[in-house]
């Protein structure tokens, strides 16, 4: 192993956060090299401690064999957090890879019905950590060609601590600034589990034609656009009468995610314990 790849271990080691913001910070295809290169352990330390948005660019940038490694390994819930900032087409062929039963319990967590929010959000979406810099902001701003001109920015946890405005962003002149000193409110979140019309009736867009949206655990998954939103209320009533049942439904659901994809998966390997030899 070269000197700098020693040294990149040695990082990552002692010094997780950091190290996960400096990878955040590089274009994709090089940090996503470094996390491919280090040793297996230490790569899914790293990604365990990137912001799911900069873990999915770089996993993407590595090819899907590799992704899938890691992805393998991580915890469920943080797997299903970086695939969905993955585009659906990307997303599939990823969880096809994964094993089989890591599989079905990522599917599902990530499976909301076309009724409710989270089948409808753009979760390419970059996020900012509250630690940042003005300059560091500037330069993933840069390298990721954002399209939005609200920023959202987020603890460790991958939870809301406000917005940022790009325009304000970039004429910031310090880059030394902290980038907490230029954050804003953000508009309250729209759950993932809300149903469309529900969310239709949020406060929010009076001002904004875009909010964030959170899972049930109050993390930061992506956001709605309002376009986007209409676009899916015109879609035939399928979807709607499956809105009938509420947000009610869709906790008790996400409740027993994990549940039921342990039952699925003790039932394939009961099935297959029990099969008579061929």
């Amino acid at each position: 192993m070269s000197e700098r790849l020693l040294l990149a271990e040695h990082f990552i080691t002692n010094h997780g956060q950091p190290a996960a913001r400096t990878l955040e910070a590089l274009p994709a295809d090089v940090a996503g090299g470094v996390i491919d290169a280090i040793s297996d352990p230490l790569s899914v330390t790293a990604l365990k401690a990137m912001l799911p948005y900069h873990a999915a660019r770089c996993l993407l940038a590595i090819g899907p064999e590799s992704a899938a490694r890691y992805l393998a390994v991580l915890p469920v819930g943080e797997a299903a957090a970086i695939l969905r900032h993955t585009d659906p087409e990307a997303r599939k062929k990823l969880v096809d890879l994964l094993p089989r039963q890591k599989a079905v319990r990522v599917a599902l967590i990530l499976g909301y019905p076309q009724s409710l929010v989270g089948a409808w959000i753009d979760p390419i979406t970059l996020t900012l950590p509250i630690t940042a810099t003005v300059g560091d902001a500037k330069t993933r701003v840069a390298n990721e060609g954002y399209e939005y001109d609200t920023i959202f920015v987020v603890d460790d946890g991958n939870r809301l601590r406000g917005a940022v405005s790009l325009v304000l962003l970039l004429l910031r002149s310090r880059d030394d600034v902290s980038l907490s000193t230029l954050i804003r409110r953000t508009p309250d979140a729209v759950r993932a589990s809300t149903t469309l019309e529900r969310a239709a009736d949020a406060k929010g867009w009076s001002q904004n034609d875009l909010l964030p949206v959170t899972d049930r655990d109050d993390r930061f998954i992506g956001v709605i656009r309002f376009a986007e939103l209409r676009r899916a209320l015109q879609k035939p009533a399928i979807a709607q009468r499956a809105a009938e049942r509420g947000d009610n439904l869709m906790g008790i659901t996400e409740a027993c995610y994990l549940g039921l994809a342990d039952l699925l998966a003790t039932t394939l390997a009961d099935n297959r314990d029990g099969a008579s030899p061929s």
